[in-house]
């Protein structure tokens, strides 16, 4: 599904790992899948790629083993990638990319965009992110722009922020969750708020002013 108006990214899956998340930008996806699945993008625009992998077939790639992908593009990148194995992917892309990840595996994923982006990534304009995961998951995320992050998870979360601009930050965890927020300038440190829902506790909000 392709959509120049914002869409609604939904995923369904029979494993541990479910991903939502909406994008402000011309990418829609849906999938149904009853095996692990590393990561898919849509896309219109021509890809420039280079793939490590034993099963390599045009823009889509199934392997049993761990895959390295590094991508250099000024254009829109389109990619599918079914793995049973941890997935590790760097991505430069000055246009807009729409991204969805289901792993039973724990994932390492890194994005430097200039653009509106649909999921973990490094980027200089605000994100919108929902995760739902059974695994630890890593996630690293650089922005000058507001950051908007939702997650559920039933492992330890481990989360590193770089931000110029304050930071809204909610987590559904019935692990321990180690936050760690760097700013740049001192005024990050008195915009951020933080609101921790806990299945076990009741909520609790730290706020920073």
């Amino acid at each position: 599904m392709l959509s120049t108006q914002p869409v609604g990214l939904q995923m369904l899956s029979t494993q541990p790992v479910g991903l939502q998340m909406l994008s402000t930008q011309p990418v829609g996806l849906q999938m149904l899948s009853t095996q692990p699945v590393g990561l898919q993008m849509l896309s219109t625009q021509p890809v420039g790629l280079q793939m490590l992998s034993t099963q390599p077939v045009g823009l889509q790639m199934l392997s049993t083993q761990p895959v390295g992908l590094q991508m250099l593009s000024t254009q829109p990148v389109g990619l599918q990638m079914l793995s049973t194995q941890p997935v590790g992917l760097q991505m430069l892309s000055t246009q807009p990319v729409g991204l969805q990840m289901l792993s039973t595996q724990p994932v390492g994923l890194q994005m430097l965009s200039t653009q509106p982006v649909g999921l973990q990534m490094l980027s200089t304009q605000p994100v919108g992110l929902q995760m739902l995961s059974t695994q630890p998951v890593g996630l690293q995320m650089l922005s000058t722009q507001p950051v908007g992050l939702q997650m559920l998870s039933t492992q330890p979360v481990g989360l590193q922020m770089l931000s110029t601009q304050p930071v809204g930050l909610q987590m559904l965890s019935t692990q321990p969750v180690g936050l760690q927020i760097h700013g740049k300038t001192s005024r990050l440190t008195d915009a951020i708020h933080i609101t921790r829902l806990d299945h076990n506790k009741p909520s609790e909000t730290w706020e920073n002013q």
